[in-house]
C-alpha cells in the first residue's frame, strides 16, 4: 500500500511511494536516476534492477552502505558543473540532502530507504547501454545516522490508558491479525500505542528512534520504548480498542486514532518527581503528550544519560514482542544512537560486533536502525585499532572531535560483490589526506594495496 507524498520532503523510511506523484509535488526529471528538483535542496536517487540494462550495478552491502553508479548511459561518466554525479559528490557543501528510493515489486512505485551521506566515489571498468567499455563513477553513499533521539512523556494513569499499555505495548500486537491495517513493513507481535486527534502536532514531531516514557501515576514512569514509526489508522484503532476489554472502552468514547509502532519497551521505574526536577518542571506528573523541549535537556550528551542517572543504565536489554532487544539511547551532539552500544567495549568485542555485522547478509529491505547499526560496528572497530593513528601514512590523526575522539575516516580497501558480506580486515582508518590520494591521486590504486599489505589484508 502507498502512501501520499508529503508536503515536504520528510518520506518515511520503508514506506512506499508512487514516483510520479513524488515528481508531481517536488520536480525533477521522473526518467532519471539522480532527479534534482529546482526548487528544493534535495536530490533524490533511485536504484533498482532495470538500470542493469544501462551498466548500473547497484548494490546495497552487508554495513547499509550503497554502492551506487552515477549518470551518463554512454561513453566515460563525468563530473560536469551542474550534471547529477556532481551534486552527489557536492551535496554536502550545496546544502542538499539526499534521498534513496529502490524500485518495488509494483510497477512505478519505490520503497524509500532513508537519506544518504556521499562517502566517496572511484572510478571501475563497465559497459554502457552499447555494450562499450567506458569508466564509470561508482558512489559509496552511507545512511545519514540521525545524531539527536527527542524524548517523550505520555500519561497512562487512568483505567483506561492502563490497560491499553498492558495490552498492546507490554504485551504486544500480533498484527498478522490485523494485516489490512498495519503497514506491510511489521510483522509477528509487536507494540503499539495510540493517542487521540488533539495530539497531531505532538506525535508529528515524533521519528524513527526517538524515545517516549509512560507516566503510569504515583510518581513512576514505568517503562519506556523506541519509536519506530507513526501514523494516523482510525479504522487500526477501532478493531484494537472498540469495544475495549472488560468494558473499560465502550463505543463513542475515547479513540486513539493517531498509532505509534514501537520497540524495545524497557522497564525503567523511574520517580517521576526526580526526573521532573531535574528537567525543570514543577508539576510531578504528565497532563497530556508531550514533547520535552530541548533546552530541558541542554545539562545532557545524551537521553541515556538523563535516564542512566535515574536508573544507573542507559543500555538494558529487554524483551518485546517476543524478541530481545538491546535498547540504546541515542546521543545529543555528534553521537548516534548506533554508536552508543558500542561505547566502553574492548578492541575484542568490538572485532566480535564487528564480524558479526559482517556476516549478516543486509537485504534491500533492511530497516534503517539495523544498517546503522551494522555500519557503526565495521567502523568503530577499524577507528579502535588504529588507536589514533593513520593507517596509511603512520602519522597521528590530523584533529580531534568535538567529542575528543582522533579523527580519520575509514576505507574499504577493496571493491565489494552485490551479495558478498563485509569484512573488518576489509577496512581501513585513515587520515583525510590518505583517504583522497587513494581516490583521486596518482598511483590511488598501488598505495591502496600497501595499506593491505600492511594490515595483512589480501586484495585477490
Amino acid at each position: 500500500m502507498t502512501k501520499d507524498v508529503p508536503d515536504r520532503p520528510n518520506f518515511d523510511p520503508d514506506s512506499d511511494y508512487v514516483r510520479q506523484e513524488i515528481h508531481q509535488k517536488f520536480g525533477g526529471n521522473p526518467q532519471k536516476g539522480i532527479s534534482a528538483p529546482a526548487d528544493w535542496d534535495v536530490v533524490f536517487v533511485f536504484t533498482g534492477p532495470s538500470g542493469k540494462e544501462y551498466g548500473y550495478d547497484d548494490a546495497f552491502l552487508a554495513d547499509g552502505t550503497l554502492e551506487y553508479f552515477g549518470e551518463g548511459r554512454t561513453g566515460d561518466m563525468e563530473f560536469t558543473e551542474n550534471n547529477g554525479n556532481t551534486k552527489i559528490r557536492d551535496h554536502k557543501s550545496r546544502g542538499l540532502s539526499l534521498h534513496v528510493f529502490e524500485q518495488a515489486d509494483q510497477s512505478g512505485v519505490v520503497s524509500y530507504h532513508g537519506e544518504y551521506e556521499y562517502e566517496n566515489h572511484d572510478w571501475v571498468d563497465a559497459p554502457d547501454e552499447n555494450d562499450n567499455d567506458r569508466k564509470a563513477i561508482r558512489f559509496r553513499l552511507s545512511p545519514r545516522e540521525k545524531s539527536v533521539s527527542n524524548l517523550f512523556l505520555a500519561p497512562c494513569s487512568n483505567e483506561h490508558a492502563q490497560a491499553h499499555l498492558a495490552d498492546t505495548v507490554l504485551d504486544g500486537v500480533d498484527v498478522d491479525q490485523y494485516r489490512d491495517l498495519v503497514p506491510a513493513q511489521f510483522s509477528g507481535k509487536i507494540p503499539i500505542w495510540g493517542t487521540g486527534e488533539g495530539n497531531e502536532n505532538t506525535v508529528r514531531q515524533m521519528e524513527q528512534g526517538d524515545i517516549i516514557l509512560f507516566y503510569v501515576g504515583d510518581n513512576v514512569y514505568s517503562h519506556m520504548a523506541r519509536i519506530r514509526k507513526t501514523e494516523w489508522n482510525p479504522d487500526l484503532d477501532a478493531a484494537l480498542w472498540t469495544p475495549y476489554q472488560n468494558n473499560l472502552r465502550k463505543e463513542n468514547s475515547d479513540s486513539w486514532p493517531w498509532i505509534m509502532y514501537l520497540d524495545a519497551v524497557t522497564p525503567v521505574n523511574i520517580d517521576s518527581s526526580q526526573l521532573h526536577s531535574k528537567l525543570g518542571y514543577s508539576r510531578n506528573y504528565v497532563l497530556g503528550l508531550q514533547r520535552v523541549d530541548e533546552d530541558r535537556l541542554s545539562g545532557y550528551d545524551s537521553i541515556g544519560d538523563l535516564i542512566g542517572s535515574l536508573t544507573s543504565t542507559s543500555r538494558v536489554t529487554s524483551t518485546s514482542g517476543g524478541e530481545t532487544v538491546d535498547m540504546y539511547i541515542g546521543t545529543r551532539g555528534e553521537g548516534s544512537a548506533s554508536e552508543i552500544q558500542l561505547e566502553g567495549l574492548s578492541l575484542e568485542e568490538l572485532r566480535q560486533r564487528a564480524e558479526e555485522a559482517a556476516q549478516a547478509q543486509v537485504s534491500t529491505k533492511t530497516t534503517q536502525t539495523t544498517r546503522y547499526s551494522r555500519s557503526a560496528a565495521i567502523k568503530r572497530y577499524a577507528k579502535e585499532r588504529a588507536d589514533g593513528q593513520c593507517e596509511g601514512c603512520g602519522s597521528k590523526a590530523p584533529f580531534k572531535t568535538k567529542q575528543g575522539d582522533p579523527y580519520l575516516e575509514v576505507h574499504h580497501l577493496h571493491e565489494l560483490s552485490d551479495e558478498g558480506a563485509d569484512d573488518p580486515d576489509a577496512v581501513a582508518a585513515i587520515c583525510p589526506n590518505c583517504h583522497r590520494q587513494i581516490h583521486y591521486g596518482e598511483g590511488g590504486s598501488e598505495f591502496n594495496k600497501k595499506i593491505a599489505n600492511k594490515l595483512g589484508y589480501d586484495l585477490t
